[in-house]
């Protein structure tokens, strides 16, 4: 089991640096889960690539109606949130994505991510065994 964050599902999603990489690791994974955040955070980055990377609005619509299938195992968030802040407190890091880090903790997995930022903060704690980098 391993958690997958918006910044890998879209390089599954659209054809961006990574996304070979991505592919490749998440075909190794056939069993994944991510917070129900995550569906705002693609389509927000999908609504990004339309303004301002030239992707097509039907080509946007497709990638986010194809979610449930990359990501069959959605769960809840709100039942994360109280671990998320404290996480997100303690790694001075931006809630959003301690929402997977939260949920890779409950399911004792690690997260896989693009967001070298989100690595960084995970890896100067005692979470740094939760959250791989995609490279």
């Amino acid at each position: 089991m391993i958690v997958v964050d918006a910044s890998v599902v879209v390089k599954l999603l659209t054809e961006e640096h990574g996304s070979d990489l991505a592919i490749d690791r998440i075909s190794r994974e056939p069993e994944r889960t991510a917070p129900d955040w995550l569906q705002v955070e693609i389509a927000s980055a999908l609504a990004k690539k339309v303004r301002y990377a030239g992707l097509p609005t039907d080509q946007a619509q497709q990638s986010l109606a194809a979610i449930p299938a990359v990501m069959p195992d959605i769960v809840p968030s709100t039942p994360l949130l109280s671990h998320a802040m404290e996480l997100s407190i303690a790694l001075r890091h931006a809630l959003y994505d301690c929402l997977y880090l939260a949920l890779a903790i409950r399911e004792d997995c690690a997260v896989l991510t693009a967001d070298i930022k989100f690595f960084e903060a995970a890896g100067r704690s005692e979470y740094h065994h939760r959250v791989e980098l995609l490279a």
